[in-house]
């Protein structure tokens, strides 16, 4: 029973930390964690050394493809330095905003929205870009993250499916 206990309290800490990430926030990194626990505790012997490095690979790499795909989308668009920034911190931002007039919807919008309008000003004001210059920025800027958050998503169900399967399949 205490095992059951420490599996569903794992789990549901990993999956708070792949919403977490959806939104910008760091929290992808809980999955792993929760498989070390697993492993390094004992209540669960579920979680084998290989489960935990598949899983710990899959948030490495997502993490590695979020930067790619976020960057290649602004450069796509033609975003500069300063508007990569931009992107950053109005995603954050707009995360903040959003989740605060709409939880949980309103963090995807406002990662998004933010990401877009970050861009577009740091660009105008910083940059120095033309208006129609900005805009191809943000749009390339705003796809980049929108293609980073399907990829996070993609690996943070993969990692939610493998420590799932290894506490609750019937084998195990």
């Amino acid at each position: 029973m205490e095992s059951l206990v420490l599996e569903i309290i794992l789990f549901s800490v990993s999956l708070f930390g792949v919403l977490l990430s959806l939104i910008g926030l760091p929290g992808g990194f809980l999955p792993p964690v929760a498989a070390l626990v697993s492993f390094l505790w004992g209540g669960s012997d579920k979680v084998s050394l290989a489960v935990f490095l598949i899983i710990l690979f899959l948030f490495i790499s997502g993490e590695v493809m979020d930067q790619i795909a976020g960057i290649f989308g602004a450069k796509k668009g033609g975003a500069s330095r300063p508007g990569m920034v931009g992107a950053g911190i109005g995603g954050l931002l707009g995360a903040i905003i959003g989740t605060s007039l709409l939880p949980v919807i309103g963090s995807l919008i406002g990662v998004f929205a933010g990401a877009f309008a970050g861009t577009f000003l740091f660009e105008k004001f910083f940059s120095r870009k033309t208006h129609q210059e900005s805009y191809e920025a943000s749009k390339g800027a705003l796809m980049g993250k929108v293609l980073a958050s399907a990829l996070k998503l993609a690996v943070g169900a993969a990692m939610l499916v493998l420590l799932g399967m290894s506490f609750w399949s019937s084998n195990g």
